[in-house]
This record gives C-alpha cells, structure tokens and sequence, in this order.
C-alpha cells in the first residue's frame, strides 16, 4: 500500500512511500511514469516525504518506534543522513526554501534538522512564551521564507529564520490540516 507521496518542485519526479515490514520508496519519472530509483532503509512504513528545491535530495520519515529521518542522495541513490527522529509520530516534513535544512513536526514537536559532514543536528522550534507545546498537524513555508505551522488548537505558528516563534495567528476554529504556499498566497483547510 502506498502511504505517502511527494513530487519534486519541477514536476518532473514524483515518490511514493509504503507500508510493509521493509518498505520501499520509490522514484517514477513523472513523464516516462518509469520507476528511476528504488530506495530502502526504513522499516514498518514510509509516512512523510519532500524532495529538495534543487531535487538532489528525498527527506522521508519511517514508522518505526523512532520515526527514523532518512534522506536520500537521488544522484547516487545512496542513504546520505539517517537520524533517530522522535518517539512521539512525525506528522510533517519539509526542506527548508534554501535547502539548508529539514523541517519537522508531529506530537508535541516542531525539530529543524541540519545536515553536516558529521550528520544529522537536531534543533528545536523555539516556542518562547507565544506558543504551547501541542500537536503541529502541517508545515509550510510563507513569502519571507518563514516556517508556518498548522496546529491542532487551530492557531498558525509562524517561525522566523533563527527558529523563533515570531507570530501565533488564529487560523480556525478545529485543527489545521493542510497548508499551501502558491503564487496567489498563504493557503490552509482546517476543520472548521
């Protein structure tokens, strides 16, 4: 079964993750609807996938108990980084504008995750007194370059570059479950 679905920002690649005791990810070829990669590591399932801007990059989360960051090098097909992600589910996953990072969020979490020749460094969102540490359900990146939070209360967190909280804005009345940055502007569907 397929459980998760990414396309790469041009359009011309398309990953689809699934669930089994050795899941697979695999890459199609848009145009061609070829499978171009065949990628493995995780265990359980593939919940979460983002291709890189520059589309060099996969980031995927697995559903074992550690919800385990893989991403990927599409140009050898190799595993580059693999971190343990968090006990509690990881709900969301997307590469930052200028691919410096690996944003994620889930129960009671919002990471940035910043790859290095040493690994995977986590970081946390810093909630200040803004926020409350609840459950984020979506993540998507505004204008400005900010990482913008879609949580269960309904509120849109809104972090600026040095991973603060700089703005709580009340998006819906029931959680906030999908959010969109397109030409026209800041999207989000709530359960409202």
């Amino acid at each position: 079964d397929i459980i998760s679905f990414a396309a790469s920002k041009d359009g011309t690649l398309i990953a689809t993750g699934e669930s089994g005791k050795r899941p697979k990810i695999f890459v199609w070829d848009a145009a061609t609807k070829k499978v171009v990669a065949e990628l493995k590591g995780h265990k359980r399932g593939v919940s979460q996938l983002s291709f890189s801007n520059d589309g060099n990059y996969l980031a995927s989360i697995g559903l074992d108990n550690d919800h385990t960051l893989i991403i990927y090098d599409l140009r050898s097909g190799a595993k580059r980084w693999s971190q343990k992600g968090d006990t509690n589910k990881i709900l969301g996953c997307e590469w930052s504008p200028d691919d410096s990072y690996v944003a994620t969020v889930g129960v009671k979490h919002v990471y940035y995750w910043y790859p290095s020749s040493r690994g995977l460094k986590q970081k946390r969102g810093l909630l200040g007194s803004k926020g409350k540490r609840q459950t984020v359900l979506t993540i998507g990146w505004d204008s400005a370059g900010n990482l913008v939070c879609g949580c269960r209360d309904g509120s849109l967190y809104i972090f600026d570059g040095d991973r603060k909280l700089a703005n709580v804005v009340q998006g819906h009345d029931g959680h906030v479950l999908a959010c969109y940055h397109g030409a026209d502007g800041f999207f989000t569907g709530g359960k409202d």
